[in-house]
C-alpha cells in the first residue's frame, strides 16, 4: 500500500469553469513548487462515472471515510471537474514523489463539449508519465472510440516550434507517457482462437486489427489504432471483474477491502505493483522534472489552450526551463550571498580568507543550481552563474580593499601626533621615535586586510617629507637655541661678575667707613686722653687742699667718670642707638635706655 500523502486532501490544479474555460489554481502551483524531488505523474482518463477516482484512491491507499482521497460519486452526475492532484511518496524509492492526477470524465452530457474533453485528454497526455485509460466492458470499437482524440493529436499538440506539417507527430513517442489500459467489469474469458492469452496480448490483438476498404470509417478505425501503437510505445493492460455485487456498487467508497472481490483485489495489486515499479520521473528532453517544473508546464499548456492556440511542447518547455533556471539562479545567488555575509560579517579580512570563503560559497551555489536547473546541457546557465559569482568576488574584493584602506588609515591617524608638536629644538628625534612607535603599533594590529602594506608605505612616504621639514626646522632652531644658550651663559657670567664686584665695592665701602670711623675715634681718643690726664692731675693737685680723705676720693672718682663719659659720647655717636644707650639729662652721661626711668 502506498504511503500517506503529505497533503490532507487532493487539490485542484486546473479548474473547469461553467464556461468550460480552463484556469490554473495558483495556490496548488505554489504548493507543487515546494516539491524539489523528481515527480512521477500517474493520470487516469476515461468516461465519466467509470470509477476513476475509486481506482486512484486505492493506489493512494486513502480511506474515503476519512475524506483523505478523491471525491467519489454514486449518482449519474460527474464529480471531478478539471484536473485534481494528490502527491504521495514513492513506496520504495526515496526522494521520489508520485503525483496522482484525477481528470474530468469524458463524455459528460452536462457539458456537451467535445473540444473540452479533447483538451482534458491532451493535458493528461502531456503532463503524465503513466497514463491509465479506464474503460468498461471490453476493448470494443466503442471502448476505443473514447480514445479517438489520439487520431487528432497532430492537430492539438506540437512538439517543435519549427516543424513542417509532415514532421508533426513523428517524435510524439519521446514525450508521450506509458499507456496502461484498465478494462473494468470485464466478464469475458481471455482466449483467442481457442488459446488462453494474457491481458497484454488481448490489448495488442485489439490494436492490431484493421478494417479493409477506403471508407472514412475504415480510415478512422485504422488510424486510431496505428496512432496508439506509434505514440504509446510502452503499453500494458489489466482486466478487472466486478469489484462487488451490484447492490454494493453504489457505495463502494464505504466498502472495506474484505468486501471486495478477491480477484478484483488481486488484479488491483498487480496494477499497483506495475504502476509503482514503472513510475519513472516525468522527463522532457531526458531531464527529470521536479514539482516546480512540472507545475510550470501545466501553466504554460493551459495558457496556450485558453488562448486557443496549439500547445507546443518545445516552446512551453523552453519557457518553463527559462523560468526554472532563473529561479534556480536566484536561489543560488541568495545562497551564495547569505553564506558570504554570514562568514564575512566584518571586513576587512585577509585575501586568503576571502578567496576561501568565496570558493566554498560559490561551490555550494553551483551545486544548488545543478540540482534545480533544467536542460542546461551546455552549462550555459551554469557559466552565466559562474560569471556572476566572479563579479561578486570582484565586488567583495573591492569592498574588502575599501574597508581595509579606511581601517588602516584610521589606525595610523589615531596613533600619529600632529606635525606642529615637533617644530621645536630636538623635535626631529621625537618625530622619529613617534614614527617608529606608530609603525610598531600598526604592525601589531591584526586583520588589517589587503591594503595594510600599501597604506603603511604611503604613510612612511608622507612622514618622510614631514621628517625632512622637521629636521630643517630642528637644525635652524638648534643653532638659534645654541646662540641663545651662549648668550644666556654670558649674561649669567656677567651678572655673577657684577655681583662679585658689587660685593667687593660694598666691602671696600664698608671697610673704608670702618677705617674712617676707626681713624676718627683714634683722633678723639688721642685728643681726649690728655684732657683726662689733665683732669686727673688737677684732682691730684686738690689733694694738697686740706680735705677729708673721703671727700678727696669722691671728687677724684667723679672727675674720672665725667671724662670717661665725654669719651663715650664721642666714640658712640651714631652707634648708641644700636647699643641701646641714651644720655641721662640728670647725670649728664650715657646710660642704658632701661635705666632712664630709675635715674
Amino acid at each position: 500500500m502506498a504511503a500517506r500523502s503529505p497533503w490532507e486532501t487532493p487539490m485542484p490544479l486546473i479548474v473547469s469553469g461553467p464556461d468550460l474555460c480552463l484556469r490554473v489554481d495558483m495556490d496548488t502551483v505554489e504548493r507543487l513548487s515546494r516539491i524539489t524531488a523528481a515527480v512521477s505523474v500517474v493520470a487516469v482518463v476515461g468516461k465519466y462515472r467509470t470509477g476513476k477516482s475509486f481506482l486512484l484512491n486505492k493506489l493512494a491507499g486513502a480511506s474515503a471515510e476519512k475524506g483523505a482521497g478523491f471525491e467519489l460519486g454514486c449518482t449519474v452526475q460527474s464529480k471531478t471537474k478539471g484536473l485534481w492532484i494528490l502527491p504521495i511518496p514513492h513506496p520504495t524509492k526515496p526522494n521520489h514523489t508520485i503525483l496522482l492526477v484525477d481528470t474530468e470524465g469524458l463524455g459528460d452530457i452536462e457539458k456537451g463539449s467535445r473540444d473540452h474533453d479533447c483538451w482534458i485528454f491532451v493535458l493528461a497526455v502531456l503532463l503524465s508519465s503513466t497514463l491509465i485509460f479506464n474503460t468498461t466492458g471490453t476493448l470494443s470499437n466503442e471502448g476505443f472510440e473514447q480514445l479517438n482524440f489520439v487520431s487528432n493529436m497532430t492537430e492539438h499538440i506540437r512538439s517543435r516550434v519549427h516543424s513542417s506539417p509532415d514532421e508533426v507527430g513523428q517524435d510524439f513517442e519521446q514525450f508521450f507517457p506509458r499507456l496502461v489500459v484498465c478494462v473494468r467489469d470485464f466478464s469475458l474469458r481471455l482466449e483467442l482462437d481457442g488459446e488462453a492469452v494474457s491481458s497484454d496480448q488481448y490489448l495488442e490483438h485489439c490494436l492490431s486489427s484493421r478494417k479493409t476498404g477506403k471508407s472514412r470509417e475504415a480510415r478512422d478505425y485504422n488510424q486510431l489504432r496505428e496512432n496508439l501503437q506509434d505514440f504509446f510505445k510502452e503499453r500494458r493492460c489489466f482486466t478487472f471483474p466486478m469489484p462487488a455485487p451490484e447492490d454494493r456498487l453504489s457505495d463502494l467508497e464505504q466498502a472495506d477491502s474484505e468486501e471486495l472481490s478477491e480477484v478484483f483485489m488481486e488484479r488491483l495489486q498487480e496494477l499497483m505493483e506495475h504502476v509503482f515499479t514503472a513510475a519513472h520521473p516525468k522527463t522532457l528532453e531526458g531531464v527529470a522534472l521536479n514539482g516546480k517544473a512540472w507545475a510550470g508546464l501545466a501553466v504554460e499548456y493551459t495558457k496556450a489552450i485558453d488562448s486557443r492556440e496549439v500547445p507546443c511542447i518545445e516552446s512551453s518547455l523552453s519557457l518553463v526551463v527559462r523560468r526554472v533556471n532563473e529561479d534556480a539562479k536566484s536561489d543560488s545567488v541568495f545562497l551564495y550571498t547569505s553564506a558570504m555575509k554570514s562568514t564575512l560579517s566584518r571586513l576587512p579580512v585577509p585575501v586568503a580568507q576571502l578567496a576561501h570563503t568565496h570558493q566554498d560559497s560559490a561551490t555550494a551555489a553551483l551545486r544548488n543550481f545543478a540540482e534545480k536547473c533544467l536542460l542546461d546541457r551546455d552549462n550555459e546557465c551554469a557559466k552565466e552563474l559562474g560569471v556572476f559569482l566572479e563579479k561578486q568576488l570582484q565586488e567583495w574584493s573591492r569592498r574588502n580593499d575599501s574597508e581595509s584602506e579606511m581601517f588602516c588609515r584610521d589606525l595610523l591617524k589615531e596613533e600619529r601626533k600632529p606635525r606642529r608638536n615637533f617644530l621645536k629644538p630636538g623635535g626631529h628625534q621625537d618625530f622619529v621615535r613617534m614614527v617608529e612607535s606608530v609603525r610598531q603599533a600598526y604592525q601589531d594590529t591584526p586583520n588589517k586586510g589587503p591594503k595594510a602594506e600599501e597604506v603603511l608605505s604611503r604613510f612612511l612616504s608622507e612622514v618622510q617629507s614631514d621628517e625632512e621639514e622637521i629636521l630643517m626646522v630642528d637644525s635652524s632652531l638648534s643653532e638659534m637655541e645654541k646662540l641663545k644658550s651662549r648668550q644666556e651663559t654670558d649674561r649669567k657670567v656677567l651678572e655673577q661678575e657684577n655681583r662679585v664686584l658689587k660685593e667687593k665695592m660694598q666691602f671696600m665701602e664698608t671697610s673704608f667707613e670702618s677705617a674712617m670711623k676707626q681713624n676718627e675715634v683714634g683722633i678723639l681718643v688721642q685728643n681726649s686722653f690728655p684732657t683726662l690726664f689733665v683732669r686727673v692731675f688737677q684732682m691730684h693737685n686738690l689733694s694738697r687742699i686740706t680735705f677729708n680723705w673721703r671727700v678727696r676720693l669722691i671728687l677724684f672718682f667723679f672727675v674720672c667718670l665725667t671724662e670717661l663719659n665725654n669719651f663715650m659720647h664721642i666714640f658712640c655717636t651714631g652707634k648708641n642707638a644700636q647699643a641701646g644707650l641714651t644720655k641721662s639729662s640728670t647725670l649728664g652721661f650715657w646710660v642704658p635706655a632701661g635705666c632712664i626711668g630709675t635715674l
